[in-house]
């Protein structure tokens, strides 16, 4: 799974001209990128799930008999082949076609109110399928339900793809001919964060626990996506894919300061709540709230982070007492600068009601605050 996962990986993010490292987070794109990566490890979680049942089945020949070994190993070995080579190639070029329309599609979408037409455009050459060529120079309104349907890629190994117009060029087309689209693709890949269809044989018989549990354990060095390194202080963010798409943005921002001391973050992943077993694995330690959703590991012990766009002496003690269900270690970021007295006044209050935070860290524009609760109890 993470051979075949890592290798669909990298042409997503060739395809769509992006990684981690490089996508800016304030921009739809992080959220689209997010969304597409899951899925490829989901399909690659899926993949994996229905190889090793193919193999397992090997150990029974045609006729319901025990094969043997040699003819097992030899069944199993086709049925590598044909998962990891023969279909490899199209997945691959599938993650490359999707990705490249995702990008696109993020950007149509943001351009949309000055250009809100797009033209269906195929690769122009003698290996266009016959039933794309019924589609090629289309225009219809990208909030059309023409491209719900039709939006590339709408079958394995389609090259097409589409412009963007404005008003003043487009010329909307009336007649729209009725094309036969594979089930599965009769969707748009881009706008459901997909680079594979719902509809893949992969997918059929497999609980979708399953495939959460899969990609919530995958290994860290996998699961994980570099997103910042401070180079002279060799302070890093890195990302589980699974992390909230919603707040990645405002996480990300809180913990370049952290990153800029030279402290390791890792954002967490968002876990099924009754999934403690997979907290233990994930958190490193069975030191937790358990059921929660704590934002991030710093220096491998558990933050929940809160980011006060307005500073007041209730807000800051809300603020912690609200974070402190997610973990027992809190980190709040202020854009204001305050002096030491202001911010521990009201810190200190919530520790004196409080024996469950271990400690409070405050940016305080730019300068880390630690306050440690001499009422904790483990």
């Amino acid at each position: 799974m993470k051979v075949v996962g890592s290798a669909i990986e990298k042409s997503l993010f060739q395809g769509f001209g992006k990684d981690f490292a490089t996508v800016d987070f304030t921009t739809p794109d992080a959220a689209m990128l997010s969304r597409l990566t899951r899925d490829v490890w989901q399909f690659s979680a899926a993949k994996n799930y229905q190889q090793l049942r193919d193999t397992t089945l090997a150990l029974i020949d045609e006729s319901g008999k025990a094969r043997n070994f040699a003819d097992f190993k030899d069944a199993a070995k086709q049925i590598n082949n044909k998962y990891n080579d023969t279909w490899l190639k199209t997945e691959y070029n599938q993650a490359v076609g999707s990705s490249t329309m995702a990008a696109r599609w993020s950007e149509y979408k943001a351009n949309a109110d000055i250009m809100p037409f797009l033209q269906y455009d195929t690769a122009g050459d003698n290996n266009v399928r016959p039933e794309h060529q019924l589609l090629d120079g289309i225009i219809r309104k990208i909030t059309d339900e023409f491209w719900k349907q039709y939006f590339p890629p709408n079958g394995w190994g389609c090259r097409c793809g589409a412009n963007q117009l404005s008003t003043s060029t487009a010329v909307e087309t009336q007649a729209i001919p009725t094309v036969k689209v594979p089930e599965m693709f009769k969707t748009n890949l881009a706008d459901n964060g997909l680079i594979f269809p719902k509809g893949h044989a992969y997918y059929t018989g497999i609980p979708n626990k399953i495939l959460r549990t899969a990609i919530q354990t995958l290994p860290d060095d996998v699961a994980y996506k570099a997103v910042y390194t401070n180079p002279e202080t060799k302070g890093s963010i890195k990302m589980h894919l699974m992390h909230g798409t919603s707040e990645m943005a405002s996480n990300i921002a809180m913990s370049e300061t952290l990153a800029d001391y030279g402290y390791k973050v890792k954002l967490l992943p968002i876990i099924d709540t009754d999934r403690d077993d997979i907290r233990k694995i994930i958190f490193k330690t069975d030191k937790f709230i358990p059921g929660k959703n704590p934002d991030a590991l710093i220096n491998k012990e558990i933050f929940e982070m809160k980011w006060l766009k307005k500073v007041s002496y209730k807000n800051l003690q809300r603020n912690t007492y609200k974070a402190s269900k997610q973990a027992n270690n809190v980190f709040l970021k202020i854009t204001e600068t305050l002096t030491e007295k202001q911010l521990s006044r009201p810190i200190n209050g919530i520790f004196n009601q409080s024996k469950s935070i271990k400690q409070v860290w405050i940016d305080n524009n730019g300068d880390i605050l630690k306050m440690q609760n001499p009422n904790y109890k483990k």
